[in-house]
């Protein structure tokens, strides 16, 4: 189990950073037996989830014993470090999800505001940004517009969220 190899090798604990794509019928069979984490996960949202599933839960929310819900845009204390968690992406392969996508994928202006009023009330700066997305320019400088062709959409094609990570970052 990676929380138990994660915690021998003295890590305080992990950040799942999207996708995570586990069902409460799942959590709820995982809950029933013995096979928790070792150490607490953190998973923000990807641009792959059941955001039905999430969408009640504010700040950071335990789902199950040492796993725990981390809204877009909150900033919490990890290890003395401020950490701020940007869940969220679009889909660049929406064609094949069908009736599964879900406009709550891409960062909302809500994210936003509220990563804006938990920076405003924070004491200190922000040490470590955790996001599903790259920002806008990694993702120019590092990866190859031909590779979005495979998906079935134009080399134009961009993530709306990876802006808004840029912003934020800078």
């Amino acid at each position: 189990e990676y929380s138990k190899i994660a915690k021998e090798a003295g890590c305080s604990a992990m950040i799942q950073v999207g996708d995570f794509g586990v069902s409460w019928m799942e959590l709820n069979k995982i809950r029933g037996s013995s096979h928790y984490p070792h150490l607490p996960v953190y998973i923000i949202p990807g641009n792959h989830e059941d955001f039905d599933q999430w969408q009640d839960f504010e700040g950071v929310k335990e789902v199950m014993h040492n796993v725990f819900f981390v809204q877009k845009g909150h900033i919490m204390k990890l290890d003395g470090l401020n950490v701020l968690f940007c869940g969220g992406a679009s889909s660049i392969d929406k064609k094949w999800q069908g009736s599964s996508w879900d406009w709550r994928e891409d960062i909302q202006p809500a994210d936003v505001v509220r990563f804006q009023k938990n920076y405003a009330q924070l004491d200190g700066n922000i040490d470590l940004m955790i996001a599903h997305v790259p920002p806008k320019g990694v993702i120019d400088r590092n990866f190859d517009p031909k590779q979005k062709l495979a998906f079935d959409v134009p080399i134009y094609w961009q993530d709306k969220s990876a802006p808004i990570i840029e912003d934020i970052w800078n």
